[in-house]
């Protein structure tokens, strides 16, 4: 990857097993134009590994992302301690984008 590449991507870990490609993109979106996501997976059985990298289309998207505003983490440290069953009662697209950032956290 060029450095320039290196800029405009994020690091993104822990990610939940059962979050889609396409909630995840739409999820970073927010921040930014993202121009690819890539999840690793393992060569031998193809399940994910649990991490991946954002591509943004301009390294302010991402440095957008990698520097959240301390009020979002606030919210995020309170989303982090909802329970297994609080989290599942939510809604399936609001439960995928609330995993998603809670692995942004990399708690």
């Amino acid at each position: 990857m060029s450095s320039s590449s290196n800029k405009r991507t994020v690091f993104v870990g822990n990610i939940a097993f059962d979050v889609t490609d396409e909630e995840l993109t739409s999820l970073f979106a927010s921040v930014g134009p993202v121009n690819n996501l890539r999840l690793v997976h393992d060569r031998d059985t193809g399940k994910r590994k649990g991490y991946g990298f954002i591509e943004y289309t301009d390294a302010e998207s991402a440095a957008s992302a990698a520097d959240m505003d301390p009020a979002l983490r606030a919210q995020l440290e309170q989303l982090m301690s909802l329970m297994p069953e609080q989290l599942a009662a939510l809604p399936d697209e609001q439960r995928a984008q609330v995993l998603a950032l809670q692995q942004t956290m990399q708690y």
